[in-house]
C-alpha cells in the first residue's frame, strides 16, 4: 500500500495512473479485510476512470463480498454497457464470461436459482467447447452453490468434488495452460472451495468428512501475523474446525481449534462462547465458567451465555 500512496502524491499524475494506484490501495485493503477502505479506493478510482470495465468489476465484487447487493447489481450493469463499445472480440468474450460469472454470484445471493443456472449454463457451454478463459473448476464451483440453495446437496457435493479433482489434477498437469489457469486462483480461493466442501458435508450430516474439508480449508491459508488479525477466510474456517471439533466432541482438539480464534478475534464473543463450550465437554467446568463469564463481561445482554453460564455453575454445585 506505501507504493501506491507515494504514486498518489505524485504531483500531475494522470488519471488512468492514479485510478490503477486506488485500485491497488483497494486490493491491500481488501486482503486486509478492511472492506470499507476497499470500496471508498475503488469509489475513488471510479471517479477518474467511471466507464474503466475491470475497476467496475472489482467494485462490483467487492460489494458483493461485502453484502452490498444493490451496489454490486449497479456495478455489474454499468459494466455491461461498456462492452457495447467494445470492438475486440476476443477482450469481449473475456469480459462476457467474467461478468456472467459474477452475476451468477449475485442471484445465487439473491435466491434467484433460475436467474443463476441460466449464467451457469452458458459458461459450461463455454467450458465444454474450450472457449473458457478460466478454469472450469470456478463453473464446477458455482454450479454447486445452485445446487445447495436448491437444497440438493448430494448432487451440489458430487459437482463440486469434482471440480476440487478437477483443480488439483491441473496443479500438476503436463497441460502448461491448465497449469496457468490452476496457478492463477488465489489460495483464499482455493480455500473457500474447499471450506463450500465442508458445509456441504454438515449439511448431509457428515461431520468427519466435514472436519476433514474444513481443515484443509484452514491450512491452506497463511496464519497472521501479531499485528493483523486473520482473513475473513481464515476467520471462517477457523470458526467451522471449532464448532465441528465440538460437535465431534473432540475435546482436546476443540479446546486447541477455538483458543486459537478466541485469542486471534478477540471482540467476536461467539468465539468466545465456542471456547467455553470446549472447556465444557473436556469436563473441565472452572475453565469453561471463566471462559463464559468474560465473554460476559463483554456481552451483558447475551441470554446464551447466561445460560450456559448457569448451566456450569450447576454442574460445578454437582461436584
Amino acid at each position: 500500500m506505501d507504493q501506491a500512496d507515494k504514486l498518489l502524491a505524485i504531483e500531475g499524475l494522470p488519471d488512468r495512473d492514479a485510478a490503477a494506484a486506488l485500485g491497488q490501495k483497494a486490493t491491500a485493503n481488501a486482503a486486509l479485510g478492511k472492506d470499507e477502505e476497499a470500496l471508498a479506493a475503488l469509489g475513488s478510482a471510479l471517479q477518474l476512470e467511471p466507464n474503466d470495465f475491470w475497476l467496475l468489476m472489482r467494485s462490483c465484487n467487492q460489494n458483493l463480498d461485502s453484502g452490498f447487493l444493490a451496489p454490486a447489481r449497479q456495478d455489474c450493469a454499468l459494466a455491461s454497457r461498456t462492452l457495447r463499445h467494445e470492438r475486440k472480440a476476443a477482450s469481449s468474450d473475456r469480459k462476457r464470461q467474467y461478468l456472467d460469472y459474477t452475476q451468477a454470484r449475485i442471484a445465487i445471493r439473491q435466491g434467484n436459482t433460475a436467474r443463476a443456472q441460466a449464467f451457469v449454463s452458458r459458461l459450461k457451454k463455454q467450458a465444454d467447447s474450450g472457449a473458457l478463459f478460466f478454469g472450469a473448476w470456478h463453473v464446477d464451483r458455482l454450479a454447486a452453490q445452485v445446487l445447495q440453495r436448491q437444497r440438493r446437496f448430494e448432487e451440489a457435493a458430487i459437482v463440486l468434488s469434482e471440480g476440487i479433482r478437477d483443480f488439483e489434477e491441473a496443479l500438476v498437469s503436463s497441460n502448461e495452460n491448465l497449469q496457468r489457469l490452476a496457478a492463477a486462483v488465489s489460495v483464499e480461493d482455493r480455500s473457500a472451495m474447499w471450506f463450500q466442501f465442508g458445509v456441504l458435508m454438515n449439511y448431509m450430516d457428515d461431520p468427519v468428512e466435514a472436519q476433514k474439508a474444513f481443515e484443509t480449508a484452514f491450512n491452506l491459508l497463511p496464519l497472521p501475523d501479531n499485528n493483523n488479525p486473520p482473513t475473513k477466510m481464515l476467520e471462517r474456517a477457523g470458526y467451522a474446525l471449532c464448532a465441528t471439533e465440538i460437535q465431534l466432541q473432540r475435546a482436546e482438539q476443540a479446546i486447541n481449534r477455538c483458543k486459537w480464534l478466541a485469542n486471534s478475534v478477540t471482540y467476536n464473543t461467539s468465539y468466545i462462547a465456542a471456547l467455553g463450550d470446549a472447556y465444557a465437554i473436556a469436563g473441565d467446568f472452572t475453565g469453561a465458567l471463566q471462559t463464559y463469564e468474560d465473554a460476559l463481561s463483554k456481552d451483558p445482554e447475551n441470554g446464551y451465555l447466561e445460560l450456559r453460564r448457569d448451566q456450569i455453575k450447576d454442574a460445578l454445585d454437582l461436584q
